[in-house]
C-alpha cells in the first residue's frame, strides 16, 4: 500500500500512532511531504526514524530548506522566527555522526515526486506548483513540461497562485504546507483532508497537528483516509 503524510512539525508520538493505525509494514511505501522538522517536541526523533526506514520517501519542505541555509549561512533569524530553534537544540545534542547522517540526508531530498498507483498518477510536492497557464481552461501543459519549469521556492513556499487555479490535466497535486482549516472558513477549524472540488485536480493533507489540529495520511490505493488528533489539545 502507499500511504501520504505531510508537516508532521516534530509531533514525533502523533506519528508514531499513525503508523499504528495504518498498521505501517515493510511491505508499504510511505511518502512525506517535507516539514518533518521545526516548532514540535521530537523534530529530530521523526528524521531519525524516517532516514532509518528505507521504504519511507521524503520531499524536501521549507523547514528543512531553512534548516540547511541557516546552517550554511550562519544566519539563523528567519529560521527561528518559523519555530527552528528546537530542532537546532535537538542536532546540538545528537552525535556528530547522527548530525552527518542527516544533513547528508537533508541534502539529498528532492522537491517533488511523480508517481502512478492504479491507474491514477500523482504529483507530490511540499507548497504547490506555479502554473503560468492556470487560467487556460484548454488543456494545460504535460506534467513533466510543467515540472520541468518550476523554482524551488514556488514547490517550497507557493500558497494562493497554487491552489485558487487549475493545476494539471492528467495528474493529482497532492501537497501540504497550507493547514486544511485555512480552505474552510468556518468557526469551529476543520483540519480533515482537502480535496479541491472545483478543479478536482488537487489535494491538501496538512492538518495542522502541531497547531492543535490532527496528523492526516491518505492511502492512494484507494483513497481511504486515516488521522490522528494532536496530542496536544
Amino acid at each position: 500500500m502507499t500511504y501520504i503524510l505531510s508537516d508532521i512539525h516534530g509531533c514525533y508520538k502523533e506519528y508514531l500512532e499513525l503508523l499504528k493505525i495504518i498498521d505501517f509494514s515493510g511491505d508499504d511505501t510511505m511518502y512525506i511531504l517535507g516539514d518533518v522538522v521545526d516548532r514540535g517536541e521530537e523534530p529530530v526523533k521523526c528524521l531519525l526514524d524516517i532516514i532509518a526506514a528505507p521504504n519511507i520517501h521524503m520531499i524536501l519542505g521549507n523547514h528543512e530548506d531553512m534548516l540547511l541555509d541557516a546552517l550554511a549561512t550562519g544566519d539563523f533569524e528567519h529560521w527561528f522566527r518559523n519555530g527552528g530553534a528546537v530542532t537546532l537544540e535537538q542536532l546540538l545534542g545528537c552525535t556528530g555522526e547522527q548530525r552527518g547522517e542527516i544533513l547528508t540526508y537533508l541534502t539529498s531530498l528532492p522537491y517533488n515526486y511523480t508517481i502512478t498507483v492504479g491507474d491514477r498518477k500523482f504529483v507530490l510536492v511540499h507548497a504547490g506548483l506555479y502554473i503560468p497557464e492556470r487560467n487556460n481552461k484548454k488543456a494545460s501543459p504535460s506534467t513533466a513540461e510543467v515540472l520541468s519549469r518550476q523554482s524551488e521556492e514556488d514547490m517550497l513556499w507557493i500558497r494562493d497562485e497554487f491552489f485558487k487555479f487549475r493545476a494539471l490535466s492528467t495528474s493529482t497535486v497532492i501537497f501540504g504546507h497550507t493547514p486544511t482549516a485555512y480552505f474552510e472558513k468556518t468557526k469551529v477549524k476543520k483540519w480533515g483532508i482537502w480535496y479541491d472540488k472545483k478543479f478536482n485536480d488537487k489535494i491538501c493533507i496538512d492538518g495542522g497537528c502541531v497547531f492543535g489540529g490532527r496528523l492526516n495520511c491518505l492511502r492512494l490505493d484507494d483513497m481511504e483516509e486515516f488521522f490522528v488528533e494532536s496530542f496536544s489539545k
